[in-house]
This record gives structure tokens, sequence and C-alpha cells, in this order.
């Protein structure tokens, strides 16, 4: 990530070193539970203020969504995405391309008829493997 946040946590740049060293090597596993990674279905017409704006929001295009997926690793050792073709909140697709899966992540569980709030807690059985197994399923000893 090479962005630049003020104060107020607005997006203000790109390549600049205000966010620190990466965490990258701190981190064993990332999650992406129901994440708008890529944008957001509710935001595909841009309001130029708040949550879908095209600076620092979850519009598909934004500056910032666009620099945090400019580079793929970076967020840890094993990356892992659970996403649901019916949520509601973030959508399936937005801009063409799927909003949830990370891309270059180890893996990922799509689920069907799962609304935003049912992924959240119906997967916590699966979320507790990929963090400790790196796999969604438990392994046995």
């Amino acid at each position: 990530m090479n962005g630049c946040w003020d104060e107020s946590n607005m997006f203000i740049g790109k390549n600049t070193n205000c966010l620190g060293a990466p965490l990258t090597e701190l981190v064993d596993t990332f999650l992406s539970v129901a994440g708008a990674n890529y944008g957001s279905v509710l935001c595909i017409v841009p309001v130029p203020v708040g949550t879908c704006n095209k600076r620092n929001g979850l519009h598909c295009d934004s500056s910032f969504l666009q620099d945090i997926n400019n580079q793929q690793g970076y967020e840890g050792s094993y990356v892992f995405s659970i996403f649901s073709t019916a949520d509601e909140k973030v959508g399936f697709r937005s801009c063409g391309r799927p909003v949830s899966p990370i891309r270059g992540g180890t893996g990922f569980v799509k689920k069907d008829r799962l609304n935003h709030d049912q992924l959240m807690d119906s997967t916590t059985g699966l979320q507790r493997n990929f963090i400790l197994y790196h796999s969604p399923k438990a392994i046995r000893t």
C-alpha cells in the first residue's frame, strides 16, 4: 500500500510513506469475510462524499481500492476470502468483476444463497479453520 491519509482519515495521495513499515511479516493469516475488497455493488454510482466516493470509498474505481489492490501478497503469509453470491451489502460483482475474492490469495470459499450477515454468522467454523490450519477443514492429528 502506498497510500497516505490525513488527520480526518481522508485519502490524500499515493506514493507516500505515511502508513509506516509493512506489517506483512507479523501477519500469519489475513481473512476477508464478506469483504468489499474490490468495491461494493451499492457504490456503482459514485457519490462525491461518504462511503461510495472515488477517492477513498468503496466505488470499484476508487483511488484507495486501486492502491491497496495494486500489489499482491502483502496482507500476510496466508490470504483467504469467504464470500457469497447473494451478499446484499457488498454484492457479488461490481464494474464487471467479483468484489470479494482477493486476487493472488491462498484460497477462498464461495457460498450461495447467504446474505451478508448470514455469511459472517454461519461461517465461524470455516474462519477458525483458515486461521488455525490454513485450510477450510480442520486437520486431524
